[in-house]
């Protein structure tokens, strides 16, 4: 069967193969960053490179291409108007590792504000990398491109480059947390919905949202919703922040939909840029779509935030996932960290496996020969075997991040389970099902998965896997996990 020449949004067969085209790039960018990493390269200072949702159909740069592998992302602007970075900027920080820059970017303008904004823009979102595309010029003949001389846009580029040097260049900036820990909860929008004034045709929680086979405690909005809180955010030291985090999908369920644009505000101002858009991809190939968003400018004061959702799908089954305020901190709020761990079986141990590596802090597998837990194999997937955390007394959770295998070269995290639950219990005897996942979709090598629930008091914390995934090239089925978190 030859591929489609053109794709046509919505029809099942042409969003099929833009799905396994996105699928090829995340296995390309993953496979390479890996191989990088076995050289000894600090899987964090490998960057990828893409020219974020440019096209999705065209170019299949889909966000998720971005964060592979578990490595850094790389990005490029050209032209951009400051206004919309969020709607890549925020998203890349709140997957992966929160550790992405720019490797081309020019603005393109003759207007030095706009230039200068350009690059103050990306800073205070967090971007850890910028650099500014000259490198198709030379001094005997500049281009467009080019930060002076430019024929086409004169010394603007390179004089804001100069200008931002001497305002940013020796600035500590606050505390940029990873997107699966952003710090302590200090609101929880889930919670507090009662309190908020709603308008659209059906608001309303979910416990157990589900997208792409992902459960999350979600808050459901159809298209056009909006929801309004009024938030009193605390004040923050001194190189912490306040972090808003969730994550947007199309409930699982839904039919093939039209386009939907997601935005955040607080007291009027656009988190997210312009806004987040999916397109008709999204109702097909459902996945949550993580973001997180600076919001400490707005620390120590009552505001105003409104989720919406706008599109041409009347009721559209759009959703938020687990919306939050976290505020960063440098203490440890892992409550699994360094606490003794039990399971139904154990295999490796003194080459790499232990128990105790999946609560050790290490989330990268492989760092100092310690890559994880493993279970025994076995010669099919329907099988049974689990991990227990003690957390040494009763504690109210309700968060779960599951750290896959990362240490080697493939696109998965091969030992990651497909059908499972998370279960907590005071006794260790008697269980209560938090989460319960079936048929989850193959998890990217070393990135947390992010599960949330309603809170629950627990002192025994167990992953129960239930359909066992299988590893690299064995024959059998196991359980592997880099590591276990474990939050309030």
């Amino acid at each position: 069967m030859q591929p489609p020449s053109t794709l046509t949004p919505g029809d099942p067969f042409s969003e099929e193969w833009e799905r396994w085209r996105v699928t090829m790039i995340i296995h390309s960018v993953s496979d390479e960053t890996l191989w990088i990493a076995t050289a000894g390269i600090d899987r964090t200072l490998i960057y990828g490179h893409q020219t974020p949702r440019l096209d999705d159909y065209n170019f299949a740069d889909d966000l998720q291409t971005a964060t592979a592998a578990n490595g850094a992302s790389g990005v490029t602007y050209y032209g951009w108007v400051p206004a919309t970075f969020g709607s890549v900027d925020n998203p890349m920080r709140g997957s992966g590792k929160n550790n992405f820059g720019t490797f081309e970017i020019n603005p393109l303008s003759t207007d030095p504000t706009f230039a200068y904004n350009t690059l103050l823009t990306l800073y205070n979102d967090g971007i850890k990398i910028i650099c500014p595309n000259s490198w198709e010029s030379n001094e005997a003949s500049p281009d467009q491109y080019a930060l002076f001389n430019s024929p086409n846009y004169g010394n603007t580029f390179g004089n804001a480059v100069k200008q931002f040097l001497f305002d940013h260049g020796n600035s500590q900036r606050n505390l940029a947390p990873p997107p699966w820990n952003p710090g302590m909860r200090v609101y929880d929008f889930y919670d507090s919905f009662s309190s908020a004034t709603s308008t659209g045709p059906d608001n309303h929680l979910e416990s157990n949202g589900s997208v792409g086979s992902v459960i999350r405690k979600s808050v459901y909005s159809a298209v056009g919703g909006v929801i309004t809180y009024t938030v009193p955010l605390p004040s923050v030291p001194a190189g912490q922040r306040l972090n808003f985090w969730t994550s947007l999908g199309i409930k699982d369920g839904a039919g093939i939909g039209g386009e939907t644009q997601f935005q955040v505000t607080v007291n009027g101002n656009n988190l997210f840029g312009t806004y987040y858009h999916f397109n008709k991809n999204y109702w097909v190939w459902k996945r949550w779509v993580p973001l997180m968003v600076d919001v400490t400018p707005w620390a120590g004061s009552t505001v105003t935030f409104q989720f919406l959702t706008t599109g041409n799908d009347e009721w559209g089954w759009t959703t938020w996932g687990s919306p939050a305020v976290y505020q960063s901190t440098t203490a440890n709020n892992n409550l699994a960290l360094g606490m003794p761990v039990s399971v139904s079986s154990t295999d490796g141990e003194g080459v790499g496996w232990d128990p105790s590596f999946i609560t050790d802090g290490n989330v990268d597998g492989g760092v100092d020969g310690r890559i994880g837990w493993s279970s025994v194999s076995h010669s099919t997937a329907s099988a049974t075997e689990w991990a227990v955390v003690d957390l040494g007394s009763s504690q109210s959770i309700g968060k779960v991040v599951l750290f896959p295998r990362s240490d080697l070269v493939d696109f998965t995290g091969t030992g990651f389970p497909t059908g499972f639950e998370i279960q907590g219990s005071e006794d260790s005897s008697t269980w209560t099902t938090l989460v319960t996942e079936s048929d989850y979709p193959g998890a990217k090598a070393g990135e947390g998965q992010i599960f949330t629930f309603l809170q629950a008091s627990a002192r025994y914390v167990r992953i129960l896997a239930t359909t066992l995934g299988g590893v690299g090239t064995e024959s059998g089925y196991r359980i592997q996990l880099a590591e276990v978190e474990i939050f309030a």
